[in-house]
Parts: C-alpha cells; sequence; structure tokens
C-alpha cells in the first residue's frame, strides 16, 4: 500500500468495507459532513449510492474535489462582485487601450 495512503474502515448499508484515501481528503470528509449536519457514515452512504462503477476512494475524493471547486467559485464570483463595485478598477483602461507616448 502506499505510505500516504491510509486505509479507513467503515460500514455502508449494514456492510463493512475500507477505503484508503489520503488523509486529508479524510479530514476534508468528514469537515463537509459536520457542516452539513451529519455522521461522515451518512455521508459516505450518500457517495457510496451515487458513485455507479466508481471505486468508492475515488468518488470521496471526487466529492471533495467537486465541494472545494464549488467553494471556490463561491468565493471567486463574491470577488468578481467586490472588484465590479471598485471605482478604481473601472477607471483603469485596459491594457491593450494603452498607448505609449
Amino acid at each position: 500500500m502506499n505510505d500516504h495512503l491510509k486505509k479507513y474502515s467503515v460500514t455502508i448499508a449494514g456492510h463493512r468495507t475500507s477505503l484508503s484515501l489520503e488523509p486529508e481528503f479524510w479530514e476534508c470528509l468528514c469537515a463537509l459532513a459536520r457542516e452539513q449536519g451529519i455522521a461522515t457514515a451518512a455521508l459516505l452512504r450518500e457517495i457510496d449510492a451515487a458513485r455507479g462503477t466508481r471505486p468508492l476512494s475515488g468518488a470521496v475524493r471526487l466529492y471533495v474535489l467537486h465541494h472545494l471547486r464549488n467553494q471556490a467559485g463561491r468565493s471567486q464570483v463574491a470577488h468578481n462582485r467586490s472588484a465590479q463595485q471598485s471605482p478604481c478598477l473601472s477607471e483603469q483602461a485596459p491594457a491593450d487601450d494603452r498607448r505609449k507616448k
């Protein structure tokens, strides 16, 4: 087994199974479950039910990645909104329109 992976034993829908994840992904998964007010096992059941034929470890990584991308997208939208309201940014000409004298 890869030295960077850790094996986690879980019960999903009454069946014991294990998945190998980087500890950072496991910590994010647990944090996401806490944010949603559910147990990590409940979140794993949701991921398991939606994963299709994808391995559970990969489905967990993609779930965490998807959440982080969505969170970053919301942060970027908020940043863009504040930038649009900034008079300094709206007064500056685009780089292509600047002329050297």
